[in-house]
């Protein structure tokens, strides 16, 4: 995503953080310069000062995030400045409408249909009332959330501007502000 955002040489310093080292690694052998790369581990700490960041863009992150969200967001807020942006993509009860009407013959999204729509079926976990369901376990789990439920709990740690449904295919946006 990082060599999509529009950078002008000298006005700002652009990074980009995954778990996966081979993915970080052909990053760093072919978007370098301008754009720098960590590799991080799950465990949310990630290696900036506090208020370190304008803009932190976490795009299908949290959707995989099952045990250790809260603390990834409070990670996220220590790493962004006083009246900076989150962009957060998360899976919510839009995503499993979508995903079973929308997307169900997509071919990118084959596999986890199929997840979605059998773990629904066996554990109708849609008509309960929820906070998040995770089907699978990390690194390759997937989070649904409800979003009333993560924008209350969030809304503690830093002011959600706006929740925008589809905002990435099946994924829903939520702009937050420290």
């Amino acid at each position: 995503m990082l060599r999509f955002y529009p950078h002008h040489e000298g006005t700002s310093e652009l990074w980009g953080v995954d778990i996966n080292a081979m993915h970080i690694n052909w990053c760093q052998l072919n978007l370098r310069p301008p754009f720098s790369f960590a590799t991080t581990t799950t465990a949310p700490h990630l290696p900036f000062e506090d208020g370190y960041f304008d803009l932190i863009y976490s795009g299908s992150v949290f959707t995989h995030i099952s045990d250790l969200a809260d603390a990834w967001i409070l990670e996220l807020r220590r790493v962004v400045r006083k009246g900076g942006y989150l962009y957060i993509t998360i899976h919510d009860r839009r995503t499993v409408e979508v995903l079973l009407t929308k997307y169900k013959d997509h071919p990118l999204f084959t596999e986890f249909v199929g997840l979605v729509r059998s773990f629904c079926e066996r554990t109708r976990v849609l008509s309960q009332n929820y906070a998040y369901f995770t089907i699978l376990a990390d690194p390759i789990s997937q989070v649904l959330y409800n979003e009333q439920y993560l924008v209350r709990k969030w809304s503690q740690w830093a002011e959600v501007l706006s929740i925008t449904p589809e905002a990435h295919y099946h994924q829903a946006a939520l702009v937050l502000r420290k």
